[in-house]
């Protein structure tokens, strides 16, 4: 047996765990550059820490702008300077077909406010220290108005 089945090769299946292992390691390396960079930015929360065996499944980077900021605005200023970001995450008993079972605006209304000032940064594993910066100058600026 030579490890091909009909043409492709097949990979033992701790090669494909390590793979995935390898590719989270990245992404968490991305999140830590984001916390680092914008850790001193006035206005930006980061999201909360890994506490003891606990570890986060890097996919999104969020952050949560401080209250009364205009996070529409600042998504329209990154985008203006090249960095997309996008609304995120919006609250679960507003979709349509979770509201159609009676919720609505003000029955959550601590989520509905965090849900307003969240936002999804660029983020996957390949990112470099200098476009994380690049992003966090970005947001920086968009923040100022």
């Amino acid at each position: 047996m030579d490890g091909h089945a009909h043409g492709k090769q097949h990979r033992p299946f701790g090669a494909a765990r390590f793979d995935c292992f390898h590719r989270a390691r990245h992404r968490a390396r991305v999140a830590g550059l984001y916390n680092d960079r914008l850790a001193t930015v006035d206005g930006v929360e980061t999201p909360a820490p890994d506490q003891g065996l606990a570890r986060r499944s890097w996919f999104v980077y969020p952050v949560r702008l401080d209250e009364g900021t205009d996070r529409d605005g600042v998504i329209r200023r990154l985008g203006e300077a090249g960095v997309p970001a996008k609304a995120y995450l919006p609250c679960v008993h507003l979709i349509p077909h979770i509201a159609a079972l009676g919720y609505g605006e003000g029955d959550f209304p601590v989520a509905e406010g965090i849900s307003r000032r969240s936002l999804a940064l660029p983020f996957h594993g390949q990112m470099t220290a200098a476009e994380v910066d690049r992003v966090a100058e970005s947001l920086t600026e968009a923040l100022k108005g």
